[in-house]
Parts: structure tokens; sequence; C-alpha cells
């Protein structure tokens, strides 16, 4: 799975770790080799709420701390319900309440950083897996589910600019820099899009890849029942 940020792609993980896939990576994800591989190098970024609610086994297996922030969220989401006028209040107060009362309003209703191997287990590989399906999860306009066939070069390029908009900050500080000192590069910085271009359109052209159209907020285990068929 790859995309841009909040298009789906942990939600579209959870399902098929659930139903017993092994995990390779949340996050970032290094892809290519002489023949299409995947190697992960990081952790579950984040879980919400939303999905421990919707995959419950995954609770109990979170940080004790974690799980008390989160209890005392749910409690507040209860108590902003029943207050009756409450969602109405004007302002930068009224707004902060509401915001806090959605799911994903803010980062304190997620849980950051989790060892893969806490919550499945032995089923977190190591070292190199083929690449053989990509999806590309995308919330659509649509009220349903969706998957349409499309050439992994098409991936390619929406994902070049996809980790383009990823280093926005490290872009900005090199700006910075070269302007305090225009008479030093990084070649690296510099070419970057043209080599993820040219590696990424090498490693995706003959892969098959499907886009996963989605509505918002989504039951994570129809992302399953629509992706499974296409693996």
């Amino acid at each position: 799975m790859t995309g841009w940020q909040k298009g789906g792609k942990t939600e579209t993980m959870l399902p098929f770790m659930a139903a017993g896939a092994d995990f390779v990576a949340d996050e970032w994800t290094i892809v290519g080799g002489r023949e299409p591989t995947l190697s992960g190098v990081s952790g579950v970024a984040r879980l919400w709420d939303w999905h421990l609610r919707q995959f419950p086994q995954y609770w109990p297996l979170i940080r004790p701390r974690a799980r008390a922030r989160l209890r005392l969220w749910r409690l507040y989401r209860r108590l902003y319900g029943l207050a009756p006028g409450l969602d109405r209040l004007p302002g930068r107060p009224g707004r902060g309440l509401r915001r806090l009362s959605m799911d994903g309003g803010t980062d304190w209703q997620g849980v950051d950083q989790i060892d893969p191997a806490a919550l499945f287990g032995d089923r977190v590989r190591r070292g190199h897996v083929s690449l053989d399906r990509v999806f590309l999860p995308v919330v659509g306009q649509e009220d349903r589910i969706e998957i349409l066939p499309v050439a992994g070069a098409e991936v390619a390029k929406r994902m070049v600019s996809s980790l383009a908009f990823e280093r926005a900050a490290l872009t900005t500080a090199y700006l910075q820099f070269r302007f305090a000192f225009p008479d030093r590069t990084s070649p690296l910085i510099e070419t970057a899009r043209e080599r993820e271009e040219r590696v990424l359109g090498r490693t995706l052209a003959d892969v098959p890849a499907f886009e996963l159209r989605h509505p918002y907020p989504v039951a994570l285990q129809d992302l399953y029942e629509a992706a499974a068929p296409y693996c």
C-alpha cells in the first residue's frame, strides 16, 4: 500500500494483519532491487482510537498509559454529546472542543510508534520481501469502495510528488542553507525527485497496481474484503 498522507494505508494494512498477513512496514519502506522488493525500516507509526474500536484485539497490546489517555478521551466524547448546546459554542473555544470530540481531530487521540512485534508477534518480516501487488488507497467522492486497475508507472509518478511533500521541511531548510551559503550544494537533495522517479518507474513498471477508492470514515473490514480478491 502506498499513497498520500491519511489516504488509508494503515487502514488497509490493519485488516490484512487481522486476517493473518505478515508485517513488513507501516511508514518508511525501501523499494527497489533487480527484482521488485520491499524492506521495512519502521514500526507502526500510529494507531487511532477508531482503529482500535474496529479491531479491539489490539487494545490490550498497546501501552497502559496510552489506554488510559484514550479512555479519558472516550469519556470526554460521551460527555460532549450529552451536554446541550456545547456543539454550538462560537469562536476558537467552541471550535477546539468540537475538534477534540471528532475521531482523528487531534494527535492526542492516537498512539504513536508502536513496536510491531507487540501487536503482531512473530508475524514481523525482516529483510527483503517480494513486491507483486500495489494498492494506492485514496479517499473518493462516492459513498462506496471501488477497485480500479492503474498502471504501475502512474503510481510511480504520483508517489514522487508524495515523497516530495513528505520532505518539504527538509527542502525548506535546504533553501535557507543555500541562501546563507550559495556556493554549497547537495546533489543528493537537488536530484532526489529525478532519482526517485527513475527507481520507482523501473520498479513498478510491470507490477499489477490498483487504486483503492474509499469513503471516509470507512469500515476497515470492508477495505480488506474489497482488496483481498486482487491479491
